[in-house]
C-alpha cells in the first residue's frame, strides 16, 4: 500500500525481514527527504539490490541504512545532511576509493556515522592514490563517528577536512596485520588537528581514561569541568571534543601516553580513570602532561601505585623529556616539579586496597599505608588536597575504616563496607560511615 504513494512521501522508515523486499522500492521518490531502512535478517545475497526509487531521490536529506545491501550510487546525495551506514554486509562494503568518490558529492553533511560499514584500508594507505589524494572539505560537519579497522579510521581522517569543533568518535578495531605506523599516523593527525590550534576554542578540561579489561582502552576528551563519564555511556549532546576507543591493545600501552601527548592538555583540571590497573611509569608519564590537574577520580578496580605523586623529576623513567605540547614550557625543563602540583582532590570509588604489597598482580598496586605515606609527604611539602573514598574495601578485612587505617589501626572480620572522607594537609576528618552490608559489592 505504501509503495503506491511513494512519490508523495517525504519520510519513510522501513524494517524489512530480508533484502528481497528491497526490489519492490522501484517507484520514483522525488519528495523523499528522510529514508531509514533496516534489514532485520540479511541473507547471503551476492549481488547489490536493484536501483531504488528509480534513482530519483533529489530531495533526500537524511539516509540511514542498517544491514542493507544498497550501494550509495542508488541515491542522489548532493543535498544529504545526515548519513548513517551501520553493519553493511561484508560482501557489499565499498572499498575506500569508491566511498570517498561518493563522499565528495556530500558537501552539506552535518552528521556522518560509519559503523562497521567499510573494510580495511591497508591497501589504499600504501597506494599512489592516497599519496596524491585531494582532501574533501566537509565544512558543515558537526558529528563524525567511525567504527572501523584502524587503517580505515586513519585513512578517513587523512582524506577529509572538518571543523575543529566537530565532535569526533573513533572506535578503532584491531587488525591482525596492523602496523605501529598506523598509530603513528593517528598521533600525527591528532597533533596536526588539535595542537596546531591549541590556543583556540574549544578547550579540553577533562580527560577520562576507561581501561576495558584486557580488550582495550577508551579516551574521552571533554570540554566540561568535572566530567567523569566516558562517552561510551553518554549522549552526543555532551561537550565531547574527541573519543577514541582502541581494542586488543596488546602492542604497547605507551600508545595511550603517545595519543595523549598529541593533544593539548595544558588546561585539563579533571582526570578520571576507570579500572586503573596501570604501573607507576604510566602514571608518571600521564601526570607530567597534566600539570594543572586539580581533581583525580579512580573508580572500580585495584588501587594503582600512586607513590609517584611524590616524585620531583623532570624526565620519565627512560630519561626522555616531557613531550606534551601543552604541558611544561621549554624553560621549565631541568627544574624540579612535583607531579600534579595543583591537586586539590583525590577521589576513590569502589576501589579495592591490598592487605599485602600486590606483587602477585599483573600491575603494581599499593597498600593503604603506602598511599597515606605518599599523601602525607605531599602535605609536608605544602601541597593542598582532599581524599574522598566511597565504598572502597580491603579483601579479608572488616569495615573499611579510613580513619583507623590512617592512624595505623585496622578492622576486624565481617565484610562490611563504608563511605569515608578524609582531608589533608591538616588531617581534618569528616567521616560518614555506611555500615550496611551489600553482598553485591
Amino acid at each position: 500500500m505504501v509503495m503506491k504513494h511513494v512519490e508523495r512521501i517525504q519520510e519513510l522508515c522501513l524494517r524489512l525481514p530480508d533484502e528481497l523486499v528491497l526490489s519492490k522500492l522501484s517507484s520514483r521518490a522525488p519528495r523523499l527527504q528522510d529514508l531509514d531502512i533496516t534489514v532485520e535478517y540479511p541473507g547471503s545475497s551476492v549481488e547489490w539490490s536493484p536501483l531504488l526509487f528509480d534513482g530519483d531521490t533529489l530531495a533526500l536529506r537524511t539516509l540511514r541504512l542498517e544491514c542493507c545491501p544498497v550501494p550509495l550510487h542508488s541515491f542522489r546525495l548532493s543535498a544529504l545532511t545526515v548519513l548513517h551506514l551501520v553493519a553493511v554486509p561484508v560482501q557489499f562494503q565499498q572499498n575506500m576509493e569508491e566511498f570517498l568518490a561518493a563522499l565528495s558529492h556530500m558537501q552539506d553533511l552535518k552528521h556522518l556515522y560509519l559503523c562497521y560499514a567499510l573494510p580495511s584500508a591497508t591497501g589504499f594507505l600504501s597506494s599512489p592514490v592516497f599519496k596524491t589524494f585531494e582532501k574533501i572539505d566537509l565544512t558543515h560537519l558537526s558529528r563524525l563517528w567511525i567504527a572501523a579497522p584502524l587503517s580505515t579510521a586513519v585513512t578517513l581522517l587523512s582524506c577529509i577536512n572538518i571543523p575543529l569543533k566537530t565532535q569526533v568518535k573513533l572506535e578503532c578495531n584491531f587488525e591482525l596485520n596492523s602496523s605501529l605506523d598506523y598509530y603513528a599516523l593517528l598521533r600525527s593527525l591528532l597533533a596536526q588537528r588539535y595542537n596546531d590550534q591549541a590556543q583556540s576554542d574549544p578547550t579540553i578540561l577533562s580527560l577520562i581514561v576507561h581501561f576495558l579489561g584486557r580488550d582495550g582502552v577508551s579516551l574521552t576528551f571533554s570540554q566540561r569541568q568535572r566530567d567523569t563519564t566516558p562517552m561510551t555511556y553518554g549522549p552526543w549532546d555532551r561537550d565531547i571534543l574527541l573519543y577514541i576507543e582502541l581494542d586488543h591493545l596488546t602492542i604497547d600501552k605507551d600508545i595511550i601516553h603517545d595519543i595523549c601527548s598529541s593533544m593539548p592538555l595544558s588546561n585539563v583540571e579533571t582526570l578520571s580513570v576507570q579500572q586503573p590497573t596501570f604501573s607507576p611509569v604510566f602514571w608518571k608519564r600521564l601526570l607530567r602532561q597534566l600539570q594543572d590537574v586539580r581533581y583525580i577520580t579512580l573508580s572500580r578496580g585495584y588501587i594503582p601505585d600512586l607513590s609517584v605523586l611524590t616524585d620531583h623529576t623532570t624526565h620519565d623513567s627512560e630519561g626522555e623529556d616531557v613531550q606534551n605540547h601543552g604541558g611544561l614550557a621549554s624553560g621549565d625543563r631541568g627544574q624540579s616539579h612535583v607531579l600534579a602540583p595543583k591537586l586539590e582532590e583525590l577521589e576513590l570509588k569502589y576501589i579495592t586496597f591490598l592487605p599485602h604489597d600486590g606483587s602477585n598482580l599483573p600491575e603494581p598496586a599499593i597498600t593503604c599505608g603506602r598511599l597515606f605515606e605518599a599523601l602525607s609527604t605531599r602535605r609536608l611539602e605544602g601541597s593542598l588536597g582532599r581524599l574522598i573514598t566511597t565504598r572502597c574495601s580491603v579483601p579479608g578485612s572488616g569495615r573499611f575504616d579510613m580513619v583507623a587505617m590512617w592512624g595505623g589501626g585496622g578492622g576486624g572480620g565481617g565484610g562490611c563496607f563504608a563511605i569515608s572522607r578524609m582531608y589533608f594537609p591538616d588531617v581534618d576528618v569528616d567521616v560518614d560511615l555506611d555500615l550496611d552490608v551489600d553482598s553485591d559489592l
